[in-house]
Parts: structure tokens; sequence; C-alpha cells
């Protein structure tokens, strides 16, 4: 079983997992209180039924539970911040090496970024340069749960490319 509170000890979401699959009665409540989602899954978890509701406690669509983690501008700010700060591996240079290296971390409840993971690279040197620069870009904003801040993990791809 799966229970959370928020900070001010109300409940804030229960439920239960089996084989990190929602199974049962899953339920989810605004920091005062209010439901905001009820829903049941079978043993297999399939959404069997379900109910949502508005802070004010009438039915609603599906309600925004989480929003993700943005940067401050949006992603095109991010790749042109990305840009002016790239600095291309000489060695890698010098070999002609290009490619996309994508990365996957954690946007942390603060907005910083935190547990940086190489998910694909064409190259060590590529990819420390992208770790690099990850590290110095500040901006983002953290995604969020109900409205309270957490942590989130994003993926992005930083392109190198050698001009004709």
């Amino acid at each position: 079983p799966i229970i959370a509170y928020w900070d001010n000890k109300q409940l804030k979401k229960e439920g239960t997992y089996k084989l990190g699959t929602k199974v049962s009665i899953w339920k989810m409540f605004l920091n005062d209180g209010q439901l905001i989602l009820d829903e049941n899954y079978d043993t297999n978890g399939q959404l069997i039924k379900s109910a949502y509701f508005d802070a004010t406690g009438n039915k609603a669509n599906f309600p925004v539970i989480l929003t993700q983690p943005t940067f401050v501008g949006g992603l095109p700010n991010f790749y042109q911040t990305i840009m002016a700060r790239m600095k291309y591996p000489v060695s890698a240079f010098q070999r002609n090496v290009q490619g996309k290296v994508k990365l996957n971390f954690s946007v942390l409840k603060n907005g910083d970024i935190g547990d940086i993971k190489i998910v694909e690279t064409p190259d060590a040197e590529l990819a420390q340069e992208a770790i690099r620069l990850l590290k110095t870009i500040k901006g983002w904003t953290a995604g969020q749960e109900l409205g309270d801040p957490v942590v989130m993990r994003q993926t992005i791809g930083i392109n190198f490319a050698l001009g004709n």
C-alpha cells in the first residue's frame, strides 16, 4: 500500500501497487482534505471505475494531478543557452565526432538539477561536456503533484554537430 500525507498531516493519496501497477482503490486529496480522485482498478491494473472532483467537490473531467518540470522561457530558451555555452571538446572535434547525447536527470523540488545519467552517447568526451552544460544551467521549475513540488525525472538530447 501507498499512503502519503501533506505537510499539514492531511491524507494526500492512498492506494495499492501490485508489481508496479495500480490495483484496487486509489484516492487523492487536496491539502484541505477534499477528495479530487477516486479510481478503482482490477487485479490486472485496468481502470474499472473513476470519479474526479474539483476543489469545491463538483464532478470534473480528469484533474491536473501532475505537471511536468518546465524551463523558464521554455525549451527553446534552454537549447539556446546550451548552444551559447557549449565548448566542443577539442579531441572530439579533431576526430570529427558528432551526434546526440541523451541525458536523464532529476529536477529537484527547488528547481536544481540532480542525479544526471547518460542514456546514450556517441563519445565519452561529448557526454562529459553535456553533463557540464546541464550542471551550469539554472532556471528549471519543479514539477508538481496536486500543486506540491515533487522531484521528477526528465530526458533531453543535446546535439553536437560540426559545421560543414
